[in-house]
């Protein structure tokens, strides 16, 4: 009987984790990296947009490891890049100090060249050099992994 209780035990278990394994999500930012690793510093085997569909196939230290354009990508993702969870927007009126249903739609979708554009024409004043420099420093991943070990950081996960 023990052995029963067990077997069923066991099953159950196994089908729950199948169930949560195999859920279905949604890229939530403009765009995320799909990694050959659990690691910022992973190599690069392609890039996920904002909205796209992946199966997380498996959850490890806030990575997900994620099946995408009808299994054809395969890899991992930061968890926070995606949800399983849809997001709802409410077009109730409120106290006025709520994000609208565009603002919350644009912040999903991240700062896009076009609304780039719109926030400098009405904000002509401000000096964006510092920005466009900073947006166009790429590091490779040798030089990011060097660059920590350097500074003795081990983030979790490992580099």
């Amino acid at each position: 009987m023990k052995k029963l209780g067990l077997i069923v035990m066991f099953s159950l278990l196994l089908a729950l984790g199948l169930w949560a394994a195999g859920a279905e999500a949604i890229v939530q930012v403009k765009e995320t990296i799909l990694r050959d690793q659990p690691s910022f510093t992973g190599k690069t085997l392609g890039v996920l947009k904002y909205g796209a569909k992946v199966s997380v196939l498996e959850e490890k230290s806030g990575w997900a490891r994620v099946s995408a354009e009808a299994g054809k990508l395969q890899g991992w993702v930061h968890g926070s890049s995606i949800t399983k969870k849809a997001v709802a927007l409410s077009s109730q009126g409120g106290s006025g100090t709520g994000a609208s249903s565009s603002e919350v739609s644009l912040a999903g979708k991240g700062f896009n060249a076009q609304v780039e554009a719109q926030y400098r024409s009405q904000n002509a004043a401000l000096d964006f050099a510092a920005i466009d420099a900073m947006e166009k420093i790429r590091f490779k991943p040798e030089e990011l992994k060097a660059f920590l070990a350097d500074g003795g950081i081990l983030p979790k996960g490992g580099i």
